[in-house]
């Protein structure tokens, strides 16, 4: 009998190493236009595509390479909370699976626009990563992002203020 975990790890790897390499692909081909707009807006389009469930089929179609794996691009999330509950996991692969799942989120979160339609699905996403960032801080997780994020996400003055309030 095989080893689901590694298949998953597999799995995971591959869609990791073709989402990179899509996204990367996709940033220089519109770098390359007339009057592109700048840098950060054409990284935040892409990312939005990409991650858009409804447009991964079709903007993912022209690229031949990740026919098989492009309907599961936007399933990632999905591959990384299979991996965490996997009972064979090892707590280090569980950590660092979830420190690449909040890395994802966040990535699709500063993506979404702040109005239009997407604005609940906006909502919904924060709501996520912030309780991705609750659970790594209460376990303490040494996840640099995860603290950050944290504390970013506090209303004090100065941090010795939140460090009393906490401790």
């Amino acid at each position: 009998m095989h080893d689901s975990l590694l298949i998953l790890e597999e799995i995971v790897s591959l869609l990791e190493t073709g989402e990179e390499e899509v996204i990367a692909s996709e940033i220089k081909n519109r770098r390359m236009r007339l009057n592109a707009p700048p840098v950060e807006e054409i990284e935040r389009e892409v990312w939005r595509q990409v991650y858009a469930s409804s447009q991964v089929r079709s903007f993912l179609r022209h690229f031949l390479y990740f026919k098989r794996f492009h309907h599961h691009f936007w399933q990632l999330p999905k591959f990384y909370n299979e991996v965490m509950s996997h009972p064979s996991a090892p707590d280090q692969l569980r950590r660092d699976t979830e420190s690449k799942l909040l890395r994802h989120k966040r990535q699709y979160l500063a993506a979404l626009p702040t109005t239009g339609d997407q604005v609940k699905l906006k909502k919904t996403l924060a709501v996520e990563v912030q309780e991705l960032v609750s659970g790594m801080v209460l376990l303490q997780i040494p996840d640099e992002l995860a603290w950050l994020l944290f504390i970013d996400g506090k209303d004090c003055e100065t941090i010795g203020k939140m460090i009393m309030v906490y401790c």
